[in-house]
Formats: C-alpha cells, structure tokens, sequence
C-alpha cells in the first residue's frame, strides 16, 4: 500500500530538503540531500517500487499521481 511505502520513504529522508509542484495533474517531488548515502537510500527504495525518477547532482526527483482505482501512487518507469 502507498501510505506505508510513503512513510517508510519519509522516514528514510529525515532531514531532506523537500519541494513539491503540481504539474499537469502530478506531484512533482524534488528532494535535496547533503548526504550521499541518504540520496542512494532514496534512489534504492525507488527502484524497488519501479518508479520513474531523475537524479541530479544532489537531488532526486519523481512523481506522484492519482492511479486508474482512485489511489495514489508512484508514476511508473
């Protein structure tokens, strides 16, 4: 279930800068680390989900959006 996965992402990005935009009916998540080991965490646990995401140099990015039974999910790779 999302809720879960997402506490257990938020948990696991204590401390992480957080930006959200809502573009073209999506959260857009763009989180920035100081920490590389925290960012790789991240980047780990977004795979696991096969979510489509974009790394930069010390940020991650990916989106969220509302899936086709109503709930909201990870956009997919």
């Amino acid at each position: 279930m999302f809720g879960e996965y997402w506490t257990h992402l938020r948990n696991e990005a204590n401390g992480v800068k957080m930006d959200v935009l809502y573009k073209a009916g999506r959260l857009e998540m763009q989180w920035s680390f100081s920490d590389q080991r925290t960012k790789l965490k991240i980047v780990k646990l977004l795979k696991q989900r096969a979510a489509k995401y974009q790394v930069c140099h010390t940020s991650v990015c990916f989106w969220i959006e509302v899936d086709g039974n109503g709930w909201l999910d990870l956009v997919k790779a």
